[in-house]
């Protein structure tokens, strides 16, 4: 099954999942939880949306810069998407101290898509010596940020101390929370220290790790809330 085919069964799943706890509330999404409809409507949104930045009033040097950029914005787009969904999992009690539930994670399958997710990144962003060159420079450039704090800068300094091996989806997970901060608060462009070539194919993994990611937990966390309506019926 190619990638798209994947997307496609997960979002469709992640739509029957919530029409499923639809039904279950007796048509009326206003009985269920404000995160439930919030990340419904989000994702779908997300789904659907095409990211095109012209040249009329910005300053973008290049296509290759330009095309950064609208990558960087799908990326920050589904960011917004994945905490809602997190603050949806915290409702339900499966996202607890910023990690999702273990229990979580096995009974949707998860595990399996983020095993085979951490091997990804390793083969297309850490798989050569100038690429792994790359992603330490990458490190190097967020951990000296002053919109990053003094912990996280702790944390990146361990990860620059690690090698390919040892990255997993946790490692993952963080420099994408990072790469958020950074834009919302420390003014962070697009460059980020590497070259304009990685950081389209590391913004494009982001971006499609996310998208099925999300899929993934809100189609477990609707059945979950399904069950529950299903028994106050």
């Amino acid at each position: 099954m190619t990638q798209a085919e994947e997307l496609e069964k997960r979002a469709a799943d992640f739509t029957a999942a919530f029409d499923s706890l639809k039904k279950a509330a007796g048509g009326d999404a206003d009985k269920l939880k404000r995160e439930a409809r919030l990340l419904n409507i989000r994702y779908r949104l997300t789904l659907d949306l095409r990211i095109s930045i012209e040249t009329k009033y910005s300053s973008t040097k290049s296509d290759e810069v330009r095309e950064t950029y609208e990558r960087l914005f799908k990326f920050l787009n589904l960011w917004n998407v994945y905490e809602i969904c997190t603050s949806y999992g915290e409702v339900l009690g499966m996202f607890k101290e910023k990690d999702w539930s273990e229990a979580l994670l096995q009974e949707s399958g998860t595990k399996e898509f983020l095993s085979a997710q951490e091997a990804e990144f390793k083969t297309q962003l850490l798989g050569s010596e100038k690429d792994m060159q790359e992603y330490r420079e990458y490190l190097s450039h967020f951990a000296n940020l002053p919109a990053i704090r003094k912990g996280n800068q702790e944390q990146y300094k361990t990860y620059l101390a690690q090698d390919a091996d040892a990255f997993d989806y946790k490692q993952l997970l963080f420099i994408q929370y990072m790469e958020r901060n950074a834009y919302y608060h420390g003014g962070e462009a697009t460059h980020a220290g590497v070259n304009y070539s990685y950081r389209k194919r590391q913004l494009a993994f982001y971006a499609g790790f996310l998208t099925q990611f999300i899929a993934l937990l809100g189609t477990r966390l609707f059945a979950m809330e399904t069950e529950t309506v299903s028994r106050a019926e």
